[in-house]
Formats: structure tokens, sequence, C-alpha cells
């Protein structure tokens, strides 16, 4: 079963990650064209726009980036002799709770298991290049859906019985309203997150405040875990160094989220996912289990779609409210 889904994945995966880039991105379209431009100049214009901007973050961004980085791994053997020294600073004063680090085992045991890398490294590079085919795949896809978007619903439509179509119309506007707000969210939520990061990392002067910003903005495709390791990173090794400026990262995180959760979040979405806190979770766990990564990406939207079902199919059954149906229609 698992390996039917992975293949049917593999195949689904672009128009997926095609539809949910196309939520974004069909409301400016959508505002150009009632403007009096024609769908394909402003999709066109649309993709000119995107490739410079991403050209020009490329350009700017990325040479410094890929500094912070380089200069992060060569500290890391600083880093761990730092760790060691509280390692053992903590074994000295609470021996019996915390171990003594021995290295020369630690590096043993490292070297004994380094050909499990092997693999590891062969799934990465696959992964990467499924990733650029992928990427390739949906920007077509994409500029193929947004092209005509109407004539793809109208199939999808006349391939439902009549009696239904009414019904299926009115669920298909709340889980596109649904994805469009969780779409829209997502990214200012990264931007947003981002952008503070790096601004609160550098104003507190912290090593690496750049990477930690760019990791910070991708974490929030996690939920609820992503924000509490993208903290837990940049402050855990700003302690070996300064323990008083770590609390200091804690805090501006904590105030961060706050301004997301609280201001940026709500304004975007308007209120309109409302999504019980258990039930993220719950679906997180599912469907990372079960897709890895990419289930991590979709547990939010997979939710909000399974309870937008739940309530029209089953609810409303359930609280007798008035449905047609093929055999009273005919």
């Amino acid at each position: 079963m698992f390996f039917v889904l992975s293949k049917i994945l593999f195949l689904i995966k672009p128009f997926i990650l095609a539809f949910l880039i196309g939520l974004a991105f069909h409301p400016a379209i959508s505002w150009l064209e009632k403007r009096g431009i024609r769908r394909l100049f402003s999709l066109i214009s649309g993709i000119f726009l995107l490739l410079v901007f991403l050209g020009l973050t490329g350009y700017f961004f990325l040479p410094p980036f890929v500094a912070q980085l380089t200069d992060l791994f060569s500290d890391l053997p600083r880093l761990w002799g730092q760790i060691g020294k509280r390692w053992g600073a903590l074994h000295s004063w609470y021996p019996r709770l915390i171990p003594e680090l021995q290295e020369e085992k630690l590096i043993q045991q490292l070297f004994k298991n380094v050909e499990r890398f092997y693999p590891l490294a062969r799934q990465f590079a696959f992964s990467l290049f499924s990733m650029v085919a992928t990427s390739i795949l949906v920007f077509f896809i994409l500029v193929f859906g947004l092209h005509n978007p109407t004539h793809l619903k109208n199939c999808l439509l006349e391939a439902i019985p009549p009696c239904h179509r009414e019904k299926a119309t009115r669920i298909s506007r709340r889980i596109l309203g649904q994805l469009r707000s969780w779409i829209q969210g997502l990214l200012l939520a990264m931007l947003s997150v981002g952008i503070l990061s790096y601004l609160g990392l550098l104003i507190l002067n912290v090593k690496y405040a750049l990477a930690f910003g760019v990791l910070s903005g991708l974490l929030e495709i996690v939920p609820y875990v992503g924000p509490i390791l993208s903290a837990l990173l940049p402050a855990t090794l700003t302690a070996l160094d300064d323990p008083l400026r770590a609390v200091y990262v804690l805090v501006l995180f904590f105030i961060i989220q706050q301004v997301e959760n609280h201001i940026l979040i709500p304004l975007i979405m308007s209120r309109q996912l409302t999504l019980h806190p258990l039930g993220v979770i719950f679906f997180f766990l599912v469907m990372t289990y079960l897709l890895g990564f990419f289930g991590t990406f979709v547990a939010v939207p997979t939710y909000a779609c399974v309870a937008i079902l739940y309530e029209e199919l089953y609810l409303r059954e359930i609280r007798r409210e008035p449905q047609g149906t093929c055999e009273e229609d005919g």
C-alpha cells in the first residue's frame, strides 16, 4: 500500500504544488485582468517579475548567505570545544547526573557508523535532482493552469451529477478560500519571520544572523515545532559564548511569534482558517510519517480540506438540513 502511495504521490506532487502556488498568484492575475490586461499578458508579466525578483534576491542575498554558512561550518571545531568545556563543567558539578564526555569513544563510534552516511548521501543527491525536476514541471503546470483555470473548473464540474453540482460548488469555494488563506498566511509568515529574525539577531550582534534568519523563515513550514527549532538553534550556539545574550535571543523569538500570531497571520487570513491545534498536530504527525517532508508541508491544508468535507458531507446530514438527491430530482 505504501509503495503504491509513494508512486502515486510522485506523480501528483507537482500538480499539488502547482495548485497551491497558483492559489497564491491567482488574485494578483485576476486583479490585472479586471483592469483590462489580458490574462496571458498578465501571466507573462507576473512570471517575468517573479524571475527578476528571484534573480535580484540571489544576486544580493546569496553571497553573504553562503559566506555565513561557510563561516559557521569552519567555526564548528571551536563550537565543539566550547561544548566540551560546558559539558565538563556540568559533569564536575553533578557527576552522578551528567556522565563524562569521552571524545575518543564518540569519534570511534562515529567512524564505525560512517558507512551509514553513504546511502543518505545518495538519497540526498536523488532528492536534490528530484527537486530540480519537480520545480521545472511545477513551473509549466502552473503556467498552463493559470492561463485558463475556468476551463479546468468547468470540466471538473461536468464530471459531477447535476443534482450535486450546487453542493460541489459550495464545498469547492470553501476549500479554495481556506487554502488561499493558508498559502498567503504561510508566505507572509515566512517572509516576516525571516526578516524580523535577521534584524533582531543583527541588533543583538549574534553571529550568522542572516543564516539563522533564513532558517527561521523556512522552518515556518513546520507547524509548532518549526518556530521552536528556529529559536533554539541560534540560542544554543550563542549560549556557548554568551549565556545572557542567549536569553535575549529567546526573548526576541518569543516577541516575533507573538507579533506573527496576533497581528500578521490574523490580518492576512481574515480569521478564515480556524483549525483546532490538536487536529493540526495529529495531521502533522500522520502526514509526516506517511509522506515525509512533503507530508509536513501539506498537513495543514489537508486538515482544512478534511474538516470542510466532514462538515459538509456528514454534519449537515446529522443536522438533517435539506439536501437534494439524484433520486429526488428524478
